[in-house]
């Protein structure tokens, strides 16, 4: 560790700050967080993220940028690297650096000026600028903030889950146990460095400040509501997000509709005020929410969607169960989804690895929460008079989220014809957020139960809370280690049934020892204590149901009342929770060195001396890489303008525009394998980089070579900004394929529409024309322009129909040229000529945010003392 320096402690510093922050906030003005509870959360923290919070290390794959130029032969991470990760580093990272970038120069991100032709910032879902983890973490560098915004998730997830539980009425060791459950869980662990971690600390926040509200519903209650909605919005991923919000509604009816001795007047001004809590904090995050809504239709994710939707419906309800082979591989595949969410590990690895599931990982094992926490979510199907609050609504999301992962037939049709519930790019998988929370919740409950039977509690109707009898323990732990052996034996291999065969027996063997600690703990639990405690006294609140509508929340545990023996059986049960995920999920993401952050090696110097990028000289032209060199994405880490992007994000247009330059190979990778195109000089592609062996023929030139890569210039490329000679109409006719039968774009252009509806239309002094001082900047290209005649302004921005062309402060009309790109008819005469990118959704996002800032200002100012009198 020669690199480390004082500095490296900054991010560790900054998570013990907001934690303790958190811890006092917590205890001043809502539910304290007891202090044993909060050593557990720093401990199980210190344990996923030292190395990165204190070590100096980066909590990304970057052993993966070693294997392309210009990084390639760098020594590569001696801790190992997660594939599965590799969108940490393509996308999820070099957003934040545009984000910030565009931030530390005082402007809002709207336009990311560095990927393929430009495309919506603000409107990307990724990159999200207002999402709270990455704006706690902008005081710190870049390499630092994937390890912090990391660790600031997790204890979001375990420190709400745990309130959420306690609210309803769970111990506190049950309520430990279920937030362990869910804060170590595959979805948090495996989820880590995407958005969708967000939404299940969001969604915590949520559920615990509708039960705050519901509970007690003083003015910083609602305060912290509205601020956890507002985090559940910005959280970044659609899809997960509307899962999110139907489970915040579901609950908040659910609340509404309980036993909770409020009359209906009462219940309307509740609902009233979670209304206004959820307006308040929509109209807070319109400005991102708005633009995301604009841009999600011209996505290439979106096309894909509602083509398969529309493949579904064509197929009809009864696709995949027809004949007898669509039969068994859908049921095998139901099989292998099911299994992944009991037994994550007897499908292979989810490292490097072989895995043979359904899908990968990410997608299949997601549900799972630890064995101990499966067990006491099954005995919640065992007959209970007494339950915790809402604890059938956590039982019936968890059947329906079961339901749609196992894909039964039919149901996949009835989703895609839901209007919202559509548009799903993981055909409704994410639903395994919900999985998770349902299973954490039920087991949290059952472990509530186990607890109140063994002091013989009662609630106020005489009615005992009743935990599992001991048999029905013991027979669904039998049946869940069968069912274990049997998911481990029946799915190895199919291509080498002996592959990884010690690591699954070794995980086998984990988690059956897991359920067998798990069991004792239940059947030790339950035990009644020989001397009976005094009842309290008539009157006085006796179970969690009656204490939730008090002002103070439901205390379901006193140490005085549960055995020591009970004590300690729900502490081992909840170590054993934390002991088994954190043995499971403490590989998946190997720290690596920092030397590997995006390295500025002699190409990446040499580009950003010849580019420059947006808002600084030169940055008027970009480069590309051919074949599988320099991810795309990765180079606005360091500040180069790629014509490359990566991800679903891209828009669907500029996708179909490059697809000759992929080689007829359609992923979202966006790998150029082509290096000869014309379609360079409309990207304005100045520079392309190889491999040392591939040798480029004229008019390419070799301006740089090193042992790891080549640079080459291309002479003939567009500026961002020029002045075709001629213009022709397409009159019907596929724009892509017009592009490629003409490939001297600087002599005609297309576009959509020439004055006087003419054709064609031809310059008649080209040379007495110029466009000279071409600047780009974040949101905004300007030049000088001299015309000694009308001419057609074109340009290689992407339009998204939100770009604005000014002559000297006038508005011209803006239209497409070449396709996707803008552009603008010009009159004659020496001017300045300014493309300005300015949504109106934005526009619109902060005008609603205003009145958001206005109604909560008014509604955070007491009246005044005579009005309050009166």
């Amino acid at each position: 560790m020669d690199w480390w320096t004082w500095a490296d402690l900054a991010p560790g510093a900054l998570v013990v700050l907001l934690g303790t922050g958190l811890f006092a906030a917590l205890r001043r003005w809502f539910d304290p967080l007891p202090g044993r509870v909060a050593a557990v959360f720093a401990g199980v923290l210190f344990l996923l993220f030292a190395p990165v919070l204190f070590g100096g290390f980066v909590l990304l794959p970057l052993d993966m940028l070693a294997g392309m130029p210009p990084w390639h032969g760098l020594p590569g991470n001696p801790l190992g690297v997660n594939a599965l990760q590799w969108d940490n580093v393509m996308q999820g990272t070099p957003g934040l650096a545009i984000v910030r970038e565009a931030t530390a120069a005082g402007e809002w991100p709207l336009w990311n000026a560095f990927s393929a032709a430009g495309m919506p910032l603000l409107g990307d879902p990724q990159p999200q600028p207002l999402q709270p983890f990455a704006l706690l973490t902008r005081v710190l560098p870049l390499h630092q903030a994937p390890g912090a915004i990391a660790a600031l998730r997790v204890l979001a997830t375990l420190v709400f889950a745990f309130l959420f539980f306690r609210r309803q009425g769970a111990g506190e060791l049950p309520a430990l146990a279920g937030s362990l459950a869910l804060g170590l869980g595959a979805w948090t662990l495996h989820w880590l460095g995407w958005h969708e971690t967000s939404v299940s600390a969001a969604l915590a926040a949520v559920l615990y400040g509708l039960a705050l509200t519901a509970d007690r519903g003083r003015r910083r209650d609602f305060v912290f509501l509205g601020a956890s909605v507002f985090t559940l919005l910005t959280a970044g991923h659609p899809e997960t997000i509307l899962y999110g919000v139907l489970a915040g509604g579901a609950f908040a009816l659910a609340r509404l509709l309980d036993r909770s001795g409020r009359t209906h007047r009462e219940r309307l001004a509740l609902a009233g005020r979670w209304l206004a809590c959820g307006a308040a904090a929509f109209a807070l995050a319109a400005p991102v929410v708005l633009p995301v809504a604009e841009y999600l239709p011209q996505m290439i994710r979106h096309l894909q969607v509602e083509a398969g939707q529309a493949a579904v419906r064509a197929e009809g309800p009864w696709a995949g169960w027809r004949t007898p082979e669509e039969r068994q591989a859908s049921l095998d595949g139901m099989e292998k989804r099911l299994v992944a969410t009991v037994a994550p590990g007897a499908f292979g690895d989810w490292l490097h690895r072989p895995y043979w599931g359904f899908d990968n990982p990410n997608e299949d094992t997601t549900g799972y929460v630890g064995t101990a926490a499966l067990l006491a979510a099954l005995l919640a199907l065992w007959p209970a008079r007494r339950r915790l609050p809402q604890e059938r609504l956590f039982l019936g999301m968890a059947w329906v989220s079961l339901a749609v992962v196992a894909r039964p037939p039919g149901l996949l049709y009835v989703l895609e014809s839901l209007p919202g519930l559509s548009h799903s790019a993981s055909r409704h998988h994410r639903l395994l957020l919900l999985l998770a929370f349902a299973t954490a919740y039920l087991a949290a409950a059952v472990l509530e139960r186990v607890r109140a039977n063994g002091q013989r509690r009662e609630d106020q109707r005489g009615e005992s809370w009743q935990g599992p009898p001991a048999p029905v323990v013991g027979i669904v732990a039998l049946g869940l280690g069968g069912l274990l052996a049997w998911a481990f034996a029946a799915h190895p291999n199919p291509q080498d049934p002996s592959a990884l065969a010690a690591l699954r027996t070794a995980w086998l063997t984990v988690q059956l020892l897991t359920l067998a600690i798990a069991t004792a703990c239940l059947l030790a639990a339950r035990r009644r204590p020989a001397t009976l405690r005094k009842k309290p006294p008539s009157g006085a609140p006796r179970s969690p149901a009656a204490l939730e509508t008090t002002a103070e929340p439901a205390r379901a545990d006193v140490a005085a009342e549960t055995p020591a023996t009970a004590r300690l059986a729900f502490a081992v049960f909840a170590a054993t929770v934390a002991v088994e995920l954190l043995a499971f999920h403490l590989p998946l993401h190997p720290p690596a060195v920092p030397r590997l952050f995006y390295p500025e090696t002699e190409e990446v110097r040499f580009l950003q001396e010849r580019l420059g990028g947006p808002g600084r000289p030169g940055g008027y032209q970009r480069f590309a890489g051919v074949g599988a060199t320099f991810f795309a994405m990765t180079p606005a880490v360091r500040g180069l303008p790629d014509a490359r992007h990566s991800g679903p994000t891209l828009p669907a247009p500029y996708h179909h525009l490059v697809g000759p330059l992929r080689g007829g190979i359609d992923d979202w990778g966006e790998l150029f394998h082509v290096h000869g195109s014309p379609l360079y000089d409309l990207l304005a592609v100045r520079y392309l980089l190889t491999w040392p062996h591939v040798a480029l023929p004229p008019p390419a030139r070799e301006v740089l070579r090193t042992p790891r890569s080549v640079i080459w210039e291309r002479p003939g490329a567009l500026p961002l900004l020029y002045l075709p000679r001629a213009a022709a109409h397409p009159r019907g006719r596929d724009w892509r394929q017009w592009l490629l039968d003409h490939p001297r774009y600087r002599r005609r252009s297309l576009v959509e529409w020439i004055p006087g509806d003419a054709p064609a239309w031809q310059a008649q002094r080209p040379w007495a024309s110029r466009i000279h001082r071409i600047r780009v900047d974040r949101a905004r290209a300007w030049a000088e322009v001299e015309l000694a005649e009308p001419r057609l302004l074109a340009s290689s921005l992407y339009q998204d129909s939100r770009w604005r062309v000014l002559v000297d402060g006038e508005v011209v009309p803006p239209l497409l040229v070449n396709g996707p790109f803008v552009g603008a008819w010009l009159p004659a005469g020496r001017y300045r000529v300014e493309l300005i990118y300015r949504p109106a959704s934005f526009v619109a996002g902060c005008a609603l945010a205003g009145l958001g800032v206005l109604a909560l200002l008014l509604a955070a100012v007491p009246p005044p003392r005579q009005m309050r009198a009166r």
